[in-house]
């Protein structure tokens, strides 16, 4: 929990290392492919980090991937060069992004089946703490200097090496153990399980593409934005150690029905007239359905993943959300240029398709309950 808090913590946030290449290196052709560079090596992270936790263990898995990330980060601090700039920056947001998927891989193997959607929960409430962190952080740290945010990264990855190493494993985490980076789909509903996630991720993560704009093009400045955006760390924060002790009692399919029709409707909720307290409810409405979908689904991968594939499966959920970033951010952006009436309905279609998926899913798997 501390450790994957930690990584969030240190780490430069995206819009800030676009930043920092651009006071570095002036704006151009290497520059611009920075943030596409960097979302395919997230995307990659996820498959490659499951791959490796299945067969070294999770721990050495987090140790490998911190290592790199604070060899990586160094070496672009001092980088003089925008490709090579480019590239080192790359391979750090994969190496950074294997930390996390792993380190879930190793808490749901570490705690007892009964207590996997607790830890899942506030494991999650300490990373949206950290998360609330690094934006603030990047920016200060970046004031001070192109090479300090990047600086600070490769100290706490280095910090975040340190306390892996310092954990002791329990008795039932065994490392070794064989596994794929690809979870066979077929087993238990995993492929529509994942599909369902990415249509959730894609609308999701508009608040990172097409909502801002959306805003900025109604004639909102960037400190209403940045207001109305905080309602989302609030809500979750407040509301996330409640939801640990909901799902256990209305149960995975309900949980993850609903969190897709709170994202969908509340994403489409910003198509309505209205103010800040228009907009203000509607962050409130995806935040929850957040609250119900991200600790609930690293929980339910433990639990339906094959034996000996537990990383696979939380590494596939850790690509699959990026990816729908790296996707849906600009299919978002460009629905907005062309019609901007339309974003907002195809969210809600998708976050319907998504509950129907998760439906048709819990009635077709075993007899075992939801």
């Amino acid at each position: 929990m501390v450790l994957g808090a930690l990584s969030r913590a240190g780490s430069v946030a995206p819009a800030f290392l676009l930043l920092l290449a651009l006071r570095r290196f002036g704006p151009g052709t290497t520059t611009s492919l920075l943030l596409v560079a960097v979302g395919a090596g997230t995307v990659a992270a996820g498959w490659a980090a499951g791959l490796l936790a299945d067969r070294a263990g999770p721990r050495r898995t987090v140790m490998l991937a911190c290592g790199g990330t604070a060899l990586l980060s160094a070496a672009a601090a001092a980088c003089p060069w925008p490709a090579a700039f480019v590239a080192l920056a790359a391979a750090a947001s994969f190496t950074g992004g294997c930390v996390r998927p792993a380190v879930m891989t190793w808490l749901m193997e570490a705690v007892e089946p009964e207590r996997r959607m607790s830890a899942a929960g506030w494991a999650y409430w300490a990373h949206n703490v950290a998360a609330a962190v690094a934006p603030a952080a990047s920016g200060l740290l970046l004031a001070a200097g192109t090479a300090v945010p990047l600086v600070v990264q490769a100290v706490a990855a280095l910090g975040c090496l340190a306390l892996a190493r310092a954990v002791p494993v329990p008795s039932g985490v065994r490392p070794g153990r064989a596994g794929s980076a690809v979870p066979d789909g077929r087993t238990r509903g995993l492929a529509p399980f994942l599909l369902a996630a990415f249509l959730v991720a894609v609308v999701y993560l508009q608040k990172q593409g097409a909502l801002p704009l959306a805003l900025t093009g109604a004639g909102w400045d960037s400190a209403a934005i940045g207001a109305l955006l905080a309602v989302n760390g609030v809500v979750v924060v407040a509301v996330q150690p409640l939801a640990g002790r909901l799902v256990p009692r209305v149960g995975t399919t309900a949980a993850f029905v609903a969190a897709a029709l709170l994202v969908g409707a509340g994403f489409a909720a910003h198509g309505l007239p209205g103010g800040f307290a228009v907009q203000a409810a509607a962050v409130v409405v995806w935040s929850l359905g957040e609250v119900l979908q991200a600790p609930t689904a690293v929980a339910h991968l433990a639990k339906i993943a094959p034996a000996g594939r537990a990383g696979a499966a939380q590494g596939a959920y850790s690509s699959t959300w990026n990816l729908g970033l790296v996707l849906g951010a600009p299919a978002g952006q460009a629905l907005l240029a062309a019609a901007p009436a339309h974003l907002w309905t195809a969210c809600l279609a998708c976050g319907v398709t998504a509950a129907a998926l998760h439906l048709r899913t819990a009635r077709s798997a075993s007899p075992d309950p939801p």
